[in-house]
């Protein structure tokens, strides 16, 4: 292991460092500095409708919306998936949320965004009124960003 043998773990930190990050010891590859150039992406949601037809077990729901990922950093992302859930509350819980939708998102230049449009018909029964949609971009962790904790956005309760 890395952390066990000095000379692992400078030959680590010299292939890393042109790539932007910093070797910690015994954590592995983590993000570089905050002054280095990052992007900085998060969800922001434009608009979402709900339309549902019948009562009870027979509703049927056909929610379509808007979400823009902006990227508030001073680089380019790579592309990314973002990922959109049905939440009884605004915090995501993947044990009791659903996950309905994933979203190819593209490279997002610095200080842009990309607006994505969305549809999901959820199946007869599926409860989504007076629930939250939550959004949450890069959910793998796959852009190296300047703060990986403003990754999701929740909007609701649907009407």
């Amino acid at each position: 292991m890395c952390t066990r043998n000095p000379s692992l773990l400078t030959a680590a930190a010299l292939l890393a460092a042109p790539l932007g990050l910093t070797l910690l010891a015994g954590s592995g590859p983590r993000p570089a500095a905050a002054g280095d150039a990052l992007p900085q992406l998060f969800p922001s949601w434009t608009n979402v409708r709900a339309n549902c037809t019948g009562h009870g077990r027979k509703i049927r729901c056909r929610l379509k919306g808007k979400i823009s990922v902006v990227n508030d950093g001073n680089a380019a992302s790579g592309p990314c998936q973002l990922d959109i859930w049905v939440s009884r509350d605004d915090t995501l819980d993947p044990k009791v949320d659903t996950k309905i939708k994933t979203l190819g998102v593209p490279v997002v230049p610095a200080g842009e965004e990309t607006k994505l449009d969305f549809s999901f018909s959820a199946p007869k029964g599926t409860k989504v009124l007076k629930r939250q949609l939550i959004a949450v971009v890069d959910p793998d962790n796959v852009v190296a960003e300047s703060d990986e904790t403003d990754n999701e956005e929740a909007i609701g309760p649907l009407r």
